[in-house]
């Protein structure tokens, strides 16, 4: 079952890759192309992570940072703790573990965060201007936000932290955001309102989320208002 993942996700990716957007200043062709690759990444972690516990809950998450608090001190210094304006931009993986000797069980940072390319956001309904067409988490998810600390290396449960919009993946590599959508922008942060301004409503690009796969829009004209 997963070298056949992986096999649709080499595809899914030669897809992206030939994706194209009439740019602006940030590389929305590069920032679709490493989502595509973290969402397949976040859905092979969760296969080889399965849950004990429960598995109709998630295994894996893929968290995009939604904590505007951050924000107006990132731009502050013109920098933060990891380098970069994170709100909007930065996406991390975490898996559920489940240690044996000790009983503990919680999300576990697998590794470093990514930021997308300068100038490009993640496009959320609550956070977005001037376009109209949004992210969106499917149906039915069983979260579509959490609270972490991306600092910290303990397993943690979701109580504190800065707050993450999610994407979930099962032990089966299953999505659980299926039908929703993944969409990217060039925009620019405003700090009078925290919110992200997109000068060109057409100047988007993303992909829909299946099961198993995701189909990236081959042009904004594919992505329908909501």
């Amino acid at each position: 079952m997963i070298e056949i993942l992986i096999v649709v996700s080499l595809i899914v990716l030669l897809l992206a890759m030939s994706f194209k957007a009439d740019l602006g200043r940030g590389d929305l062709n590069g920032a679709v192309r490493l989502s595509v690759s973290l969402v397949e990444r976040t859905r092979t972690l969760a296969m080889q992570n399965p849950r004990q516990d429960n598995p109709a809950l998630p295994s894996a998450l893929l968290l995009i940072h939604n904590d505007d608090r951050e924000a107006d001190e990132d731009i502050r210094k013109n920098i933060n703790r990891d380098g970069g304006f994170r709100y909007m931009r930065y996406i991390m993986v975490v898996v559920w573990h489940e240690n044996p000797d000790t009983g503990e069980k919680g999300w576990k940072i697998v590794d470093r965060g990514y930021y997308l390319p300068e100038g490009v956001f993640f496009i959320d309904r609550g956070s977005s201007d001037g376009v109209k067409r949004f992210s969106s988490f499917g149906k039915s998810p069983p979260m579509d936000n959490i609270r972490l600390d991306s600092t910290s290396s303990r397993l943690q449960t979701g109580g504190s932290g800065e707050r993450w919009l999610v994407y979930s993946f099962k032990g089966t590599g299953e999505s659980q955001n299926v039908s929703g959508r993944f969409l990217l922008g060039n925009g620019m942060y405003i700090p009078t309102n925290k919110r992200i301004q997109y000068p060109n409503e057409f100047d988007i690009g993303g992909f829909l989320i299946f099961p198993w796969t995701v189909r990236v829009y081959e042009n904004p004209d594919q992505i329908s208002n909501n």
